[in-house]
């Protein structure tokens, strides 16, 4: 999971592929934010960059895909998949650096 760094947000990563966006402006009564993020077929790690307005989320399929969550309610894909060609278990936009599994 991870905190967006300008706002309440937190994007959640499922062990089956999907981020779910979360606005914690109320900790007691965390909302839904839009629909879940789709496009990953295994597990997936997130992480915002500097703006808090781009995701990326990387997973185990090999893939990372880039969002636009200038507005969280209504997330937009950046990019297609973008074939890594070996599992990714995290990443770090700031840096660009992808880690691979052994």
């Amino acid at each position: 999971m991870a905190f967006a760094p300008d706002g309440p947000t937190l994007a959640t990563a499922h062990f089956g592929g999907t981020v779910i966006l979360w606005d914690l402006t109320d900790r007691n009564r965390p909302q839904r934010l839009g629909q879940p993020l789709t496009g990953h077929t295994r597990p997936v790690t997130v992480v915002y960059a500097r703006d808090g307005h781009t995701l990326a989320t990387a997973s185990s399929d090999h893939t990372v895909i880039l969002w636009d969550l200038t507005d969280p309610t209504r997330p937009q894909r950046l990019s297609q998949p973008l074939d890594h060609g070996a599992p990714i278990d995290g990443v770090d936009v700031a840096g660009a650096t992808l880690r691979t599994l052994p």
